[in-house]
């Protein structure tokens, strides 16, 4: 099971487009719970499972690159935890740390 993680202001719409996303890449989400995460910001947790076509590490990274999204983190349930740093919202992209690797 993946995991992906992210802080949100605006929940609504930033799930939407990732939840989009998850559905274009053809992933079945499990599991979605939003919280109030303190500052404005709402916590953000998916877990999906990839179809073997497109990696989790691919949208992990796209996830990333949404504006509005912060602090993603993402996770394979019985592996190490890879975080990636939301790129800021001139469109840069994301830089990965960790190897989580979805399968």
């Amino acid at each position: 099971m993946n995991i992906i993680r992210f802080l949100s202001q605006d929940p609504t719409d930033d799930v939407m487009k990732v939840l989009g996303c998850l559905r274009r890449m053809n992933f079945a989400l499990h599991d979605l719970t939003v919280t109030p995460g303190g500052g404005g910001r709402f916590r953000v947790r998916l877990e999906y499972e990839p179809d073997g076509i497109l990696s989790a590490d691919t949208f992990v990274a796209r996830v990333a690159t949404f504006h509005g999204i912060e602090s993603v983190a993402a996770s394979v349930v019985g592996r190490e935890e890879a975080t990636l740093v939301a790129a800021p919202a001139c469109g840069m992209a994301a830089t990965a740390r960790g190897a989580a690797r979805g399968g």
